[in-house]
């Protein structure tokens, strides 16, 4: 028995009519977003995709014969502001200032300031794992955490060094600043960072 599929040729290509189908889902979901973009700003989280489409705990969007990825719906940013428009945006958030974690961005008990001292692009595929590589430099003189061990508050750069426990605290760092790319980055932009070194000290 032959199996006879229908085809269709888009931009040059020629696909099944699942792919096509998909790939109207696909273009659907992006058209919601962008003119959402365009009237309340270039935000994407949770929250947001909650409020226009069904979405499991992941972010993912089911509709019609497709599963959307968070990761597809960040590439969808990219290419509403333009994939080097994305990057620049980043970059300027990213670079000549001071960020911190704790207060407005709480993680754990950690409390300290870093600033990203280099950037490499990594490339200007709109789909690639990450965006920009970035090396950071942490104040962990000035920096502080409680450790749960004894409940006592010690200076980050000591508890980075220690021996019992440095190795846990030097993860949960990489975790924090991690979030926090994510959060006011990724989330703005759909540029996704990738942390390639930490230093455990800066100069002003």
């Amino acid at each position: 028995m032959i199996n006879i599929f229908r085809i269709f040729i888009v931009m040059n290509y020629i696909i099944t009519e699942n792919q096509k189908s998909i790939l109207d889902d696909y273009n659907f979901v992006k058209k919601i977003f962008f003119k959402y973009w365009d009237k309340l700003g270039p935000e994407i989280n949770k929250d947001v995709i909650s409020r226009l489409f069904a979405s499991d705990p992941y972010g993912k969007i089911r509709t019609g014969n497709s599963i959307i990825t968070m990761s597809e719906i960040q590439n969808m940013l990219k290419e509403w502001y333009g994939i080097d428009k994305a990057i620049e945006t980043a970059k300027e958030m990213l670079l000549n200032k001071i960020h911190r974690i704790g207060d407005e961005f709480p993680c754990g008990t950690y409390v300290f300031d870093f600033k990203v001292t280099n950037l490499i692009n990594r490339t200007k595929s709109i789909d690639w794992e990450s965006d920009i590589s970035v090396n950071v430099a942490i104040d962990s003189e000035n920096g502080e955490v409680t450790i749960a061990i004894d409940d006592e508050t010690y200076s980050l750069a000591d508890a980075w060094d220690n021996e019992d426990y440095g190795w846990e605290v030097d993860d949960e760092i990489q975790s924090c600043i991690s979030d926090y790319f994510h959060k006011y980055i990724t989330e703005k932009t759909g540029v996704r960072i990738d942390i390639n070194t930490i230093l455990d000290k800066y100069n002003d």
